[in-house]
Order: structure tokens, then sequence, then C-alpha cells
């Protein structure tokens, strides 16, 4: 209620209850009696009872849809401690990670589920990061083609992580200015040019971070990884 009565008309807001992220313009709140008790309602994409609301916030734009499910959380939402405040995190996003590819093979690595030991109901990569689409209420991610990634940039100031998957995206490294950048190689492809662009960058810019002491991870086997900062 405090967020509503300080609500801008006509402003973009968010809202969360137990099955829908509902996303539009504020139309006002309205105050009736339903039986012998005070019932207010906020019209936001739709008419909303906000005792039944979760969490409301502001955005700086629309989404694309006014309405969708919820998206639910399972074990590894759990693990990583993302349950306790979901309801937050879905009307007030960070929204800002950017995975740059080729967008059909990441729609197919999205479907992709993850499950902490045996726990029988896994996160779906899609659920945790919700790219935007023309279906989303609320997102966390932007997903681009990196064939049309020059079209794009400069990317948003507010994406503080870009992932670049593959040689195609690699390409345009110089150019994305995130302070975080990581680069997926896939080593199956015989063209070496984008290892040798990054090595390049290292060598002759970077400063090297040692993964396990200073970011306390190591490759799997079978993965190769370097880290190295560069001085914008």
């Amino acid at each position: 209620m405090t967020v509503l009565r300080a609500a801008l008309p006509q402003g973009n807001y968010r809202a969360v209850n137990a099955n829908h992220v509902i996303s539009g313009r504020f139309q006002g709140l309205s105050e009736k009696v339903v039986r012998d008790k005070l019932r207010v309602d906020v019209t936001l994409a739709g008419q909303w009872v906000v005792d039944m609301l979760e969490a409301v916030a502001a955005t700086a734009e629309g989404d694309p849809a006014e309405r969708m499910p919820r998206p639910r959380i399972g074990s590894i939402g759990r693990m990583t401690g993302v349950d306790r405040n979901w309801a937050r995190r879905l009307v007030a996003p960070a929204a800002d990670l950017a995975i740059v590819g080729t967008k059909s093979w990441i729609s197919d690595d999205l479907e992709a589920v993850l499950a902490r030991g045996d726990d029988p109901d896994g996160d779906s990569l899609a659920t945790l990061l919700l790219p935007r689409t023309e279906k989303s209420a609320t997102w966390f991610s932007r997903i681009y083609s990196s064939s049309g990634l020059a079209d794009q940039l400069p990317l948003s100031d507010d994406v503080s992580l870009t992932i670049l998957d593959g040689q195609g995206a690699i390409r345009y490294l110089n150019d994305v200015l995130s302070p975080i950048v990581v680069c997926v190689f896939d080593r199956s492809v015989a063209d070496e040019s984008a290892a040798e662009q990054v090595v390049q960058l290292r060598n002759s810019r970077g400063e090297p971070i040692a993964l396990s002491t200073q970011l306390g991870w190591a490759p799997p086997a079978g993965v190769e990884a370097l880290g190295f900062t560069v001085a914008l």
C-alpha cells in the first residue's frame, strides 16, 4: 500500500501475487466494503485485490506483456536462497545480464533443467535467467543475436555482465564495455581466431586473474579457463 499510495498516475508498475506477474500502467486505487470488510483494489492491467499482492514496484519502462504466469523456483533456487525474496526479485529485477550468440541455440540451452542431487524439482535455465520475450511481464536478461549485435551497440549501461557465446559473438569483445565479460569458446571448431583475439587482448592490455585464489573457482576437468582485467 505504501508503494501504491505514492504511485504516479500512468506510471509503469509491476506486481506479483500467488499465480501471476502483472505489468502495466497504474490507473488508481478503489476502496469498497465487501461483506462488511474494506477491500482495496488496484487497476494495473486489470483489477487486482491489493491484499493478495506480495510485492509491487515501479519500473522504468513498460514490459512486452501485461501478465505472465509466476515462475516457480525449485531446488537450485532454494540452494542459492533466491526463494527467500523471489517476489521482490520478480517485481524489481536487476535485469543486468546480456547473452550474445546464436539465438536458436541459446533457446534450446535454456530448456535444460538443473537440479541439486536427487531433488525431483529442478529449475530450468529459462526460469533462472528469465530472458526478455514478447510474453515477458518481468525479465532478468536480454538475449542478442551475434549476427545483428552491431545494430544493438552500445549495450545498455545497466548491463553488468555480458556472455559472448561462440566465435560470432566474441568478435565484438572490444565493443562491449560491460564491467564483466565472459567468452565461451567451442574448441571443436577449427577456426582459432576468437581464442587468438582474446589471448592477444590479455597479452597486450590485460592483468591476469588467478581463478582459484581470486575468484574461488577452478574449471572442471576438460574445460580450459583464463581470466584477466582490462582498463577501459
